[in-house]
């Protein structure tokens, strides 16, 4: 089964966001949504999830399957512990929950609350639970935000050994980023106007 995009536009009010977007990728399938802020990158992305209609185009096969998503806010529930905003979400125990955290360098998972945690870590919560939410594809838009080099590799090494047979939808502004988990063929660049069909194999 493929999902994608055929000729999408979507504006607001006079200002034109996506503009004949075509792409297309399997079931299991990865493709980066590439391009400075502003470009419409997230917009595509809500699209994909149903939380948008396009103005006019169509969108076919996300609606058939399920998807868990990191948005660019974090959205974690400010009164549960981090590693409760993991268990509530994802249908994990609390031990997983805290040795998952463990791996993205975040201790006493289940005793410390999002108040008391950076940034950084705040956005690396956020996307362990869309990785361990169960799902048939996967979104992350800027997973990596307020991360330094070296904790940007360690995610993105989680990100890989997490994503297994799932399809993959990032968005990011760091080409790195999307050489590291979709490959340079797979990368959908919203810098300009004119859009290609890209196809996974």
């Amino acid at each position: 089964m493929k999902m994608g995009f055929d000729n999408l536009y979507k504006s607001y009010g006079d200002k034109k966001v996506l503009s004949g977007v075509s792409f297309s990728i399997e079931e299991k399938g990865r493709i980066c949504f590439f391009g400075p802020s502003g470009c419409g990158k997230t917009t595509a992305m809500r699209i994909c999830l149903g939380l948008e209609a396009p103005d006019s185009g169509s969108v076919f096969g996300f609606s058939e399957i399920a998807a868990s998503a990191q948005f660019q806010e974090n959205r974690l529930l400010k009164w549960r512990s981090a590693a409760e905003n993991l268990m509530i979400a994802c249908d994990i125990d609390k031990d997983t929950a805290v040795s998952e955290l463990e791996k993205a360098g975040i201790a006493n998972g289940d005793k410390i609350f999002p108040s008391e945690l950076s940034g950084g870590m705040k956005r690396r919560v956020s996307l362990i639970r869309a990785m361990l939410k169960k799902s048939d594809i996967v979104f992350l838009d800027e997973p990596c935000k307020e991360m330094d080099d070296a904790l940007k590799q360690r995610m993105l090494r989680y990100i890989s050994d997490k994503i297994s047979s799932r399809a993959l939808v990032i968005i990011t502004h760091d080409i790195s980023e999307a050489y590291f988990l979709v490959g340079s063929d797979n990368i959908l660049d919203f810098t300009f106007e004119m859009q290609s069909d890209i196809s996974n194999k």
